[in-house]
C-alpha cells in the first residue's frame, strides 16, 4: 500500500549488526532497580494517555521528548506510591488540570456520564497517522464517542490509576504553569555531537560521538515514545499478543537502554524490543537528528559475498550456503554455530511470518553486516565433505545479493521463454508502462503469460493488469481505524472507499485510470492463459493486487503464501532510530485474518505435476532465473 510519511529522519533503513561494535565508555549507564522501572512505566503510560487523548490545543509545539527527559529525572527516585503520585501530578497538572492519581480500583471507577454537552472537544487519530494534538470539535453527538467532562480511569500499575477527561466541553487555558513547564523543557539542550556542527561537517576525521544520548534518561525517553505509539495505534496490537506481554517487554527495554554503553548497544535494545511487533513493515532507521541541519546515521558495512539462508527440511534450524556455490555451507561464525547467528539476527528484525523474516535477511544481505569497517570474522565452511576456516573482511558499502530471488533485482520486464510462453516481471521498478507497451504484439500472441508478483509492484502494474481483465476488479477489505480512546478500546472501524481497475478495452478504462491515478492503458485485450507467481516476498501492495485477482478469478496464482503484511505505512519521527510500521487494518473480504497469514496460492509450487510440460516450465521459472527456463 501507499506510504504515509509523517517525517523521515533519513533514508537509510538497516538491520542490527552482530559484529564489530566499537566500545564507548563516556555514556552514563545505570542498572535500574525494580522501583525505578515501575516508576518509569507509570510515567510512560501517563504520558501516552495524556499526550494522545487529552484535548489541549496549547500543546501543538510542545516538545514531548524533552518533557520526558525532564520528568524521568524527577520520578525515577520516588520511593513510595504516595511520592510517585505527587511527582506525576506536579509534572502533568500544567498539561491536564483535571488529572487525578488514585491508588485503588474502588476509587478509580469512571464517573457517571455527564449531560450530553454540545459542542465538545476530543482528540482523534485516524489509523496510525498520529499527531500530538489532533482535536476535533463535535457539534452533534455520535455513537461511540466519549462523554464530555466525564472522568475516565486507566490503570498504571496494581496500586496506581490515572483519571482525566478524554472529552471536554471547554478547552483548557494556556496557564502560567503550562508556560513555565514549556520553558523548563526548552532549557534542556540536545546536541548531536560533542563538537560543533561546523567542525563535524568540515573535519570528517574527528571523533563524532553522539552527545544527546549519553544520559540514560534521553535513551529511556526514546523507548517510552515508541512504546506508546505501538500500544495505542499499531493496528495488530492484539493479533500479535502484545496485550499480554508489552509491559514486560518495555520494562526490560528500559533496563537495556539505561545499561547501553554506546549507540550500537542502544540500537540493539531498540531492535530487540521492536522484534516483538510481528510486522514486516516495521523497520528502525539508523538515523539521528535533534534539530541540526546536519543529520547523522550509523553506516553498515558488508562482506564481498552473499549467502542463501534456507530453513531445514525438517523445520528445525537453517542452512546457510555461499551464493553461487551450491555445496559450500557456513557452519560457524567466530566459533559460534551458524544457526545461533541466524536466530539472533531474526530476533532483531520484525516480520509477519518467519518465511518473510528469512527473506529479509537474504534480500538485504545483512547476516554478516557490521557497523565497523574492516572488521574481520572467521567463518567455518564445509564444502564437498571437507571443512576449513577463512577470515572475511567486512568493508563493502553495499551488500551482494542472494541468488535465491533473481527476479527481485532484475531489470528485465518482458522476456519470451519460448514460442508460446512469455514472462512479465511486473515488480520491475526500472521499467514503465510505456516499456510494457513495446511488447504488446508479442504478449498478444503468447498462449501463456507468467506474471511475476514476487516483490513489491509499482503503480504501473494497474495499467499492465488491465490488459488481462474481462471485468472490472475491486479493492479488498481495508479498514480505517478512528481512535478516541486509549489502549485500542472502542475503536471505530470503517471500510475505506474502494478503488477499481477496469479492462483496458472497456468504456470505463479512461475514467477509472484518471480517477484512481494510473496510466491510461492502450485499448488492447490480451487473451492468454495467465499464471501469477507469488511467495513470501510478495508484500503489501502486491498482496492487495493478488487479493483482487484471486477474488475476481483472474488467472491462477502459483507459488507459496505471501508475506502476510499489508496496510499503509507510517513513519514515526524520533531523534534517534525513527521507525516505520503498518498503519491501516487489512483483513480478508470475509473479515478473517490476513496479518501474519498471507494469501494462499491457487496451486502450491511443490504440488505441481512435473510430468506436465507447462507445470514443469512453471516450476523452472519459479525456482530458477527465468532466462534459463525451458532450456
Amino acid at each position: 500500500m501507499n506510504k504515509i510519511i509523517i517525517t523521515v529522519l533519513c533514508t537509510v533503513l538497516s538491520l542490527q549488526s552482530t559484529y564489530g561494535k566499537e566500545a564507548k565508555s563516556s555514556w552514563q549507564t545505570k542498572s535500574l532497580d525494580n522501583v525505578s522501572v515501575k516508576n518509569i512505566s507509570a510515567l510512560s503510560k501517563t504520558y501516552g494517555y495524556i499526550r494522545y487523548f487529552y484535548p489541549n490545543d496549547n500543546l501543538k509545539k510542545f516538545d514531548w521528548y524533552r518533557f520526558l527527559i525532564l520528568s524521568l529525572g524527577k520520578i525515577e527516585t520516588a520511593a513510595t506510591t504516595e511520592e510517585l503520585k505527587a511527582r506525576l501530578y506536579e509534572m502533568f497538572r500544567p498539561i491536564c488540570p483535571q488529572i487525578e492519581f488514585v491508588e485503588s480500583a474502588e476509587s478509580s471507577k469512571v464517573s457517571p456520564p455527564a449531560d450530553r454537552t454540545l459542542p465538545f472537544y476530543v482528540q482523534t487519530h485516524t489509523n496510525a497517522t498520529h499527531k500530538s494534538v489532533n482535536i476535533r470539535r463535535v457539534e452533534r453527538y455520535e455513537s461511540g464517542l466519549p462523554v464530555a467532562d466525564s472522568m475516565y480511569c486507566f490503570k498504571l500499575r496494581d496500586d496506581l490509576y490515572v483519571r482525566f477527561p478524554i472529552a471536554v466541553s471547554k478547552l483548557p487555558a494556556n496557564t502560567k504553569e503550562l508556560q513555565a513547564l514549556k520553558k523548563q523543557t526548552e532549557n534542556i539542550k540536545l546536541r548531536l555531537f560533542d563538537q560543533s556542527t561546523i567542525n563535524v561537517f568540515f573535519h570528517r576525521n574527528i571523533k563524532k560521538e553522539i552527545n544527546f544520548l549519553k544520559h540514560y534518561n534521553a535513551r529511556i525517553a526514546n523507548i517510552i515514545i515508541r512504546r506508546n505509539f505501538i500500544q495505542h495505534f499499531y493496528p495488530y496490537f492484539y493479533e500479535d499478543g502484545l496485550d499480554t506481554n508489552w509491559d514486560n517487554i518495555c520494562e526490560q527495554t528500559y533496563r537495556n537502554a539505561a545499561l547501553s554503553a554506546d549507540v550500537y548497544q542502544l540500537y540493539d535494545a531498540i531492535c530487540t524490543m521492536m522484534h516483538n511487533v510481528k510486522d514486516s513493515h516495521t523497520m528502525n532507521s539508523t538515523g539521528m537528528n535533534v534539530g541540526s541541519w546536519l543529520k547523522s546515521y550509523l553506516r553498515l558495512y558488508y562482506p564481498d559475498f552473499a549467502v542463501n539462508i534456507l530453513p531445514k527440511s525438517n523445520g528445525k534450524g537453517y542452512t546457510v550456503s555461499i551464493a553461487d556455490r551450491d555445496n559450500a555451507f557456513v557452519t560457524k561464525v567466530n566459533g559460534i554455530d551458524i544457526e545461533q547467528i541466524v536466530e539472533r539476527k531474526l530476533n532483531t528484525i520484525s516480520y509477519s511470518t518467519l518465511k518473510h523474516g528469512i527473506a529479509v535477511l537474504n534480500l538485504n544481505g545483512e547476516l554478516f553486516s557490521s557497523f565497523k569497517k574492516d572488521s574481520v570474522i572467521k567463518l567455518t565452511i564445509t564444502e564437498n565433505g571437507s571443512e576449513r576456516n577463512i577470515d572475511i573482511v567486512i568493508n563493502k558499502y553495499f551488500p551482494k545479493y542472494t541468488t535465491l530471488y533473481p527476479y527481485y533485482h532484475s531489470r528485465d520486464l518482458v522476456v519470451p521463454i519460448n514460442d508460446t510462453v512469455t514472462y512479465v516481471n511486473i515488480c520491475n521498478h526500472s521499467s514503465s508502462y510505456k516499456d510494457f507497451t513495446k511488447h504488446l504484439d508479442l504478449l498478444s500472441k503468447s498462449k501463456v503469460t507468467i506474471l511475476d508478483l514476487r516483490g513489491y509492484p509499482t503503480i504501473n502494474t494497474l495499467s499492465i493488469l488491465s490488459h488481462y481483465l474481462n471485468t472490472t476488479i475491486s479493492l479488498g477489505k481495508i479498514q480505517q481505524q478512528d481512535f478516541y480512546y486509549p489502549d485500542h478500546k472502542n475503536v471505530i472501524y470503517t471500510d475505506v472507499p474502494k478503488w477499481y481497475i477496469a479492462p483496458a478495452n472497456s468504456k470505463e478504462s479512461e475514467a477509472y485510470s484518471k480517477k484512481y491515478g494510473y496510466r491510461k492503458p492502450q485499448n488492447i485485450k490480451i487473451n492468454t492463459s495467465l499464471y501469477i507467481l507469488a511467495n513470501e516476498t510478495s508484500i503489501s501492495f502486491a498482496e492487495t493486487l493478488l487479493d483482487m485477482l484471486k477474488h475476481h478469478k483472474v488467472g491462477t496464482i502459483v507459488g507459496n503464501y505471501t508475506a502476510g503484511c499489508n496496510g499503509d505505512i507510517v513513519v514515526v519521527d524520533m531523534p534517534f532510530a525513527a521507525f516505520m510500521t503498518t498503519g491501516a487494518y487489512v483483513v480478508f473480504r470475509d473479515g478473517s485474518r490476513h496479518h501474519g497469514v498471507g494469501i494462499e496460492p491457487d496451486i502450491f509450487i511443490d504440488s505441481l505435476d512435473t510430468d506436465t510440460p507447462l507445470h514443469r516450465l512453471l516450476k523452472d521459472v519459479y525456482y530458477r532465473k527465468y532466462t534459463q527456463a525451458g532450456n
